[in-house]
């Protein structure tokens, strides 16, 4: 160590190395013309001036840095690093400001990053590790494929249940009411984007069904012989009241999504808004258009008023049961519906959010070697070989050292640490047929690799998700006694690992790590004129280093750090320090020793007592939601304490809460649609009978989502939610021609027998084509859309077939 042998101190280089390099305005001459600034421009310039800076004097002749230091260009070996392909890299994030069409910004990006590939070197590689114009491009063109689809699904259906003539009139108020939507989400400045996209799909189907009502009670007053204008005005009067309570119906439920907590609630707010809007102008296009056309154009078809059809003959033999049977009917439903519930609570896997559908995972890696870098890269370029492994691998990004910059919506970020590094890794499922479509199980198989092969740090993979990130079981553990806190996270950490399905099983309480401590003798060194500071800076400016100035060289800036090479503890011992106050150097052991002992780790504190979070990973096929109620379980009988306070989060939590929203939503939304209906039947019982149809639509989602292999997400639970308002209108339309019937003189059975009869065609029209135009969205392999799209289609079409049956069942027995 050269510097020992010379009087000056490694804090005095620092302070002449800055002094050396400073800019200090020096004032200004006065000319006759004028005055003339005075400049002293920076010395350094080349690697040469920094070595030629003179520190120090003596007998011997002047001391120059260079004869007590190495000067030279090198890489920061402690900072965060990038890679890809085995070399060096560098990562530019950009992000987009709100109200930009990303799609023309992504198209002058890929220009410029076309003209740098043509002007670089042929080694340079520019590779895209997310990039979302492409992403919001590709989506949007999916699902305006999927609104199209769904559009012409509809018109068929349509045209097959109300001849040509007829489903031309009804299909105008399709792209009426798409128009006046688009110029809604314009005016507004409704973005179009995936979820008002979908919104608009859930429209397409529903935006058909006032139309087919109105033109369907205007056909049967031209079937009795009406002329068309007086035929139109009936069936327009016959309908509105009906018409705008089933839109105000599902309204109200679409409504009650704006009071969702959370993300959540912010993620699907345009959906809600889009559909409200769609089904308003349906509404206006269904009473002041469509009866118009229907005046002009349509005339008497007595083949749509077919009762005897075999469908309708099934349902009127069914109703005829039901009714002579009505008790054991009653119980027979009720069942069903227990029995749905059942299989939702036991059978079908819960699940808050699905992951995205990018096909991308990434890599948590945390070194057991704190604060080693160069250990952190040798373990990640070990894991990358691993990795390269892997036919569906197509790419992988490396960052040694800390996180990447935020590269997606939910990613995470962090500070940075010299023993944590992460991997993107882009894959593609085609390029291996063993995991099929399932991204949950190929993520499954990269964790399970890693745990086999990989010893000294902990791994963690996982799929993009929907939300932010986190552990699939939390719990905190906090309490004031130290000891006590440790012993008992430990305990459950080990309790966590026993439990079948976990993986990952962390702890945030660090072990004590060893740590070299400087017991400076008093006494000694206040003799020598030592204090402290002197050796708490001249140790810390040898070992950690310190950015002294800058070197600007050919427009670029590097930064000048001074650093000792002390790499062993006698170097350190040896490392002489200089008293500020005598001038003399003394040996770092004349003065202090320097003993290996423990340090204490900070501790992480929780409502201002010290807390360890314990977390755990759940594996595919088994549930979060049990595996913590059976730790719960644990806790409670043998974990108890006084002292000792636990607090469970993860997806089980975070799970209650969105249900919880949901469930504030739903019953919201069923009594304010009880109220419209109790205004517009002037009674209490009739409304109770039409919400018989709420459960009836939650028999048929549950049993869909299962069948389908689709989990009770938060999406499935907008579908259910939004079912709500949909179903009740087929109930509305059934309940408001049994009531005109009884006026007209029916019997309560004969009245609802052929209410049925006369409502089934609209009704089951109404209720296919809402379905139909759902198809795209189910098929679309959304994780997101997919189950909401499934517990919509299958709720509405199993609770129109029981509406048929159960509500006049029921209207009958209570009217009797």
């Amino acid at each position: 160590m050269k510097l020992n042998n010379y009087s000056i101190s490694i804090e005095e280089i620092y302070n002449l190395l800055q002094a050396q390099n400073l800019r200090i305005p020096a004032g200004a001459i006065d000319t006759p013309g004028g005055k003339i600034n005075v400049n002293v421009p920076e010395s350094f310039e080349s690697l040469e001036d920094i070595e030629n800076i003179i520190i120090a004097a003596s007998e011997r002749g002047i001391v120059r840095l260079k004869d007590v230091a190495n000067v030279y260009f090198g890489e920061d070996d402690d900072a965060k690093k990038i890679y890809s392909k085995g070399k060096n890299a560098v990562v530019l994030a950009a992000y987009f400001k709100t109200k930009n069409n990303v799609v023309l910004i992504g198209d002058e990006i890929d220009d410029a990053i076309l003209k740098t590939k043509n002007s670089a070197s042929a080694d340079l590689d520019i590779d895209k590790i997310t990039f979302q114009p492409e992403d919001v491009k590709l989506a949007l063109d999916d699902f305006i494929l999927n609104l199209f689809e769904g559009i012409i699904f509809v018109i068929v259906i349509v045209l097959i249940g109300m001849g040509i003539r007829n489903a031309l009139i009804v299909s105008v108020s399709l792209p009426l009411t798409i128009f006046a939507s688009f110029c809604f989400m314009y005016i507004f400045k409704i973005d179009l984007q995936q979820i008002s996209i979908a919104g608009l799909i859930m429209a397409v189907g529903m935006v058909v069904d006032n139309s087919i009502v109105v033109t369907d009670a205007v056909q049967m007053r031209l079937n009795e012989g009406l002329p068309n204008n007086q035929a139109a005005l009936e069936g327009v009067m016959e309908s509105a009241v009906p018409v705008f309570t089933s839109t105000l119906t599902t309204v109200a439920a679409l409504a009650t999504l704006f009071v969702l907590p959370g993300e959540a609630g912010e993620f699907i707010k345009t959906m809600p808004v889009v559909i409200i809007a769609a089904l308003l102008f349906s509404y206006a296009v269904s009473i002041f258009v469509v009866p118009v056309f229907a005046a002009m154009f349509f005339r008497t078809n007595t083949k749509l008023d077919n009762y005897d059809s075999k469908t309708r003959l099934i349902f009127s033999n069914l109703l005829s049961a039901a009714f002579s049977r009505k008790k054991l009917s009653a119980i027979l439903v009720f069942g069903i519906f227990f029995l749905s519930v059942a299989t939702a609570v036991l059978v079908l896997p819960l699940e808050i959010f699905p992951y995205t559908d990018k096909n991308y995972l990434y890599v948590d890696v945390v070194n057991s070697k704190k604060g080693d870098i160069k250990s952190t890269y040798e373990l990640t370029k070990d894991i990358e070989s691993l990795l390269g492994d892997e036919k569906a691998i197509e790419s992988i990004f490396t960052c040694v050292g800390g996180y990447f910059p935020k590269y997606y919506l939910t990613s995470a970020i962090g500070s940075d640490s010299a023993d944590f590094s992460q991997l993107i890794v882009k894959f593609n499922l085609k390029n291996d047929k063993a995991f099929g479509k399932d991204k949950q199980e190929f993520m499954m198989h990269i964790q399970n690799k890693l745990n086999e092969n990989i010893t000294g740090a902990q791994i963690t993979a996982k799929l993009l998700a929907i939300t932010a990130p986190g552990s699939d079981i939390e719990i905190l553990i906090s309490g004031n006694e130290r000891t006590n806190l440790v012993e008992k996270a430990n305990m459950i950490k080990d309790e966590l690992m026993n439990i079948e399905g976990l993986y990952n099983v962390t702890s945030s309480y660090a072990k004590n790590r060893q740590e070299y401590s400087i017991d400076v003798d008093n006494s000694i060194a206040s003799v020598m004129g030592l204090t402290k500071y002197d050796i708490q800076r001249q140790v810390n400016i040898a070992l950690s280093g310190i950015n002294a100035s800058v070197l600007n060289l050919d427009d670029n800036e590097y930064d000048i750090v001074l650093k000792s090479n002390i790499a062993s503890i006698s170097d350190l011992e040896n490392f002489k320090i200089k008293s500020t106050a005598t001038g003399n150097k003394i040996m770092l052991k004349q003065a202090a020793d320097v003993t290996l002992s423990a340090a204490e780790p900070s501790a992480q504190r929780y409502n201002k007592s010290p807390v360890i979070k314990v977390t755990a990973e759940v594996s595919k096929g088994y549930s979060a939601q049990m595996a913590q109620n059976k730790i719960e379980k644990i806790i409670n009988l043998n974990y108890s304490d006084d002292d000792i306070d636990f607090e469970f989060g993860g997806e089980k939590q975070t799970l209650s809460k969105y249900l919880k929203g949901l469930g504030i939503a739903a019953a919201i939304s069923l009594a304010v649609i009880f109220v419209i209906l109790m205004i517009q039947f002037s009674s209490l019982f009739q409304p109770l009978i039409i919400m018989i149809s709420v459960p009836l639509s939650v028999i048929g989602s549950i049993f869909g989502l299962w069948i389908f292999d689709q989990p009770f997400s938060f999406t499935a639970g907008l579908g259910l939610l939004s079912l709500i308002g949909i179903v009740v209108n087929n109930a509305i339309l059934l309940l408001e021609y049994i009531n005109r019937a009884r006026r007209d003189g029916l019997t309560i059975d004969e009245a609802c027998k052929s209410s049925v009869k006369r409502r089934f065609r609209p009704i089951m029209l109404t209720t296919i084509t809402t379905v139909v135009g759902l198809v795209p969205l189910a098929l679309s392999a959304s994780s997101f859309f997919t189950p909401m799209a499934v517990a919509l289609m299958t709720g509405l079409m199993v609770s129109t077939l029981l509406t048929l049956i159960v509500v006049p069942m029921f209207y009958s027995m209570v009217e009797k």
